[in-house]
Protein backbone atom coordinates (compact mmCIF):
# COMPACT_ATOMS: atom_id res chain seq x y z
CA UNK A 1 0.00 0.00 0.00
CA UNK A 2 1.30 3.64 -0.57
CA UNK A 3 3.27 4.51 2.30
CA UNK A 4 4.37 1.05 3.63
CA UNK A 5 8.09 -0.14 2.94
CA UNK A 6 8.96 -1.53 -0.27
CA UNK A 7 9.89 -5.08 0.27
CA UNK A 8 13.74 -5.27 -1.09
CA UNK A 9 15.16 -8.33 -2.10
CA UNK A 10 11.30 -8.89 -3.56
CA UNK A 11 10.39 -6.04 -5.72
CA UNK A 12 12.78 -3.87 -8.09
CA UNK A 13 13.05 -0.16 -7.41
CA UNK A 14 11.27 1.28 -10.65
CA UNK A 15 13.75 3.19 -13.06
CA UNK A 16 16.42 1.99 -10.29
CA UNK A 17 15.22 5.06 -8.21
CA UNK A 18 16.21 3.31 -4.61
CA UNK A 19 12.55 4.52 -3.02
CA UNK A 20 12.10 3.09 0.75
CA UNK A 21 8.12 3.68 0.77
CA UNK A 22 5.67 2.69 -1.67
CA UNK A 23 4.71 5.75 -3.43
CA UNK A 24 1.41 7.63 -3.45
CA UNK A 25 -1.12 6.12 -5.88
CA UNK A 26 1.20 3.31 -6.15
CA UNK A 27 1.03 -0.72 -5.48
CA UNK A 28 3.20 -3.64 -4.81
CA UNK A 29 1.65 -6.50 -6.42
CA UNK A 30 3.11 -10.06 -5.54
CA UNK A 31 1.91 -12.84 -6.66
CA UNK A 32 1.70 -16.17 -4.99
CA UNK A 33 3.57 -18.30 -8.09
CA UNK A 34 6.96 -16.63 -8.73
CA UNK A 35 7.96 -18.47 -11.29
CA UNK A 36 4.89 -18.12 -12.99
CA UNK A 37 3.54 -14.60 -12.01
CA UNK A 38 4.33 -11.09 -13.84
CA UNK A 39 4.15 -8.90 -10.53
CA UNK A 40 5.91 -6.25 -8.95
CA UNK A 41 9.06 -8.57 -8.89
CA UNK A 42 9.31 -7.90 -12.64
CA UNK A 43 7.23 -4.56 -13.24
CA UNK A 44 8.05 -2.77 -9.98
CA UNK A 45 5.33 -0.59 -8.90
CA UNK A 46 1.74 -0.68 -9.99
CA UNK A 47 -0.45 2.35 -10.40
CA UNK A 48 -3.86 1.72 -8.18
CA UNK A 49 -6.09 3.21 -10.36
CA UNK A 50 -5.15 -0.10 -12.79
CA UNK A 51 -5.65 -2.46 -10.26
CA UNK A 52 -9.53 -3.87 -9.98
CA UNK A 53 -10.82 -5.67 -7.07
CA UNK A 54 -9.97 -5.28 -3.12
CA UNK A 55 -8.78 -7.28 -0.55
CA UNK A 56 -11.29 -7.42 2.16
CA UNK A 57 -9.72 -9.52 4.82
CA UNK A 58 -6.54 -12.16 4.96
CA UNK A 59 -7.94 -15.16 7.26
CA UNK A 60 -5.20 -16.61 7.23
CA UNK A 61 -2.25 -13.83 8.67
CA UNK A 62 -2.80 -13.78 12.28
CA UNK A 63 -1.19 -10.76 14.62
Amino acid sequence: MPGDPVPRGLVPAPAGVPERYVPPGRLVLVGDRPGHSLDSRQLGHFPASAVLGRLLRDLWRRP
